[in-house]
Parts: structure tokens; sequence; C-alpha cells
């Protein structure tokens, strides 16, 4: 959160004072950048509601979309036409559709798990359904980037461990209709990360902050 304040203030305060700045302080690259941190800090918010020894799966449900969507913005500013010539961009871009799809998929896993709780055992089986299908689709991005496919493969392990177990009870007890994905309810993402202000002792200064970095010539 601290992270995504300090580049919201240098896109909206400092950039200006730049006419011709180099591409990592380009609006759309501090932008990025700053959706960057709010996503992983929505991670670790997500991480931390995880560890409860009750978890609130409906929230969890919840906080894990709304990861997913802060990666998948990072992700579209990335497409900006000056981003794709940076040397690094392809993996940035796989690592982002790979942490999307992955908080996707645990996005449906928890809610399918609240819709066992509810009853709606045919409604679990086919969000652990599509959350397999999630993890297959991170497991390409996941390749060209540094995410693990061991992390993706034990997550999907764990998704069909618990999707054989629900079928063979829906089988044989509950007989519940399985629907398609796409009749599934929407989960509503639950944003809790965003930017903190800069501290008083950064902003009150005689000159103002990074104005000498900004306006500093370059050399090649």
């Amino acid at each position: 959160n601290t992270a995504a304040g300090l580049f919201l203030h240098i896109r909206n305060e400092v950039i200006g004072l730049d006419p011709n700045p180099s591409t990592d302080l380009t609006s759309v690259c501090l932008e990025m950048c700053e959706t960057v941190m709010l996503a992983q800090a929505q991670s670790c918010i997500y991480d931390m509601a995880s560890l409860s020894p009750t978890p609130n799966h409906s929230l969890l449900a919840k906080l894990a979309v709304a990861t997913s969507d802060f990666y998948l913005e990072g992700f579209k500013l990335c497409q900006a036409s000056i981003l794709t010539r940076m040397t690094e961009c392809e993996t940035w871009t796989s690592h982002l559709q790979t942490k999307c799809l992955l908080f996707k998929a645990l996005g449906e896993y928890h809610q399918g798990v609240e819709d066992r709780a509810k009853r709606r055992y045919g409604a679990e089986i086919a969000r652990l359904i599509l959350s397999m299908e999630y993890c297959d689709k991170a497991a390409e991005y996941g390749e060209k980037c540094e995410i693990g496919r061991m992390e993706i493969d034990a997550l999907k392990r764990m998704m069909l461990q618990r999707k054989l177990v629900a079928e063979r009870e829906n089988n044989e007890v509950f007989k519940d209709a399985v629907p398609s994905s796409r009749h599934l309810e929407t989960i509503r993402g639950h944003r809790m990360a965003k930017p903190l202000p800069l501290p008083d002792a950064l902003t009150t200064l005689n000159v103002p902050l990074f104005t000498d970095l900004s306006l500093r010539p370059r050399y090649m």
C-alpha cells in the first residue's frame, strides 16, 4: 500500500516536471507499477485471512477475486505500446496473467466451499471444475515466468481431490444437478488494498520530493 502510494505521488506530482520522461517514468508505467503493488498488497491480505483457524470462505472468495482483478488491470496496462518495447515486458505480462488466473481459481474454490455449506452441492462441483480450468491456463503462462509449476500443480491437485469426493457424495447421496459454469453466480471482489498517502515528513520538504532526480540530465 505504501509503495502504491509512492508511485501514485510520482505520477500525480512529479512527472509533470519533466517534459520528456524515460519509459519507466511515464504515466502508464507508473500506473502499472502502482496497480501491481496493490495486487501484491491484496494478495497479502488474502494470505492473512486464509491463516485463520476458522476461515470465512465467502470472504476469502471475494478477496481472491479482487486480487485477480488487480493483476488483470496490471496486465492490461502492460499492453500499452510504450511498455511492450521494454526488455522484460513478456515476463511481466506472463507473471500477471498467471497470478490473475491462480486467484480466479482460488476464488471459485472458496465459493465452492461456501456453496457446499449451503447445500448447493452441484454448484460446488461446477466451481471446482472451473477452478481446475483456470489452473490449466495458469500453467501455460507460468512456464514463461518465474512462477513454478509445482505451485500450480499443488493447487490443482487439492481441487481435484475435493472434486472426486464431492462427485462421489453427490452421485450416491445428494443427486444435485451440476450447472454449467456460465450459470454460476458471479463472485464480487472485495478490495481492501489502496494507495497510502506519503508521510508528512516527505511532503513538507523545502524542496519537493524527487524534483532534483526528475530534472537531472540523462547520459547514454
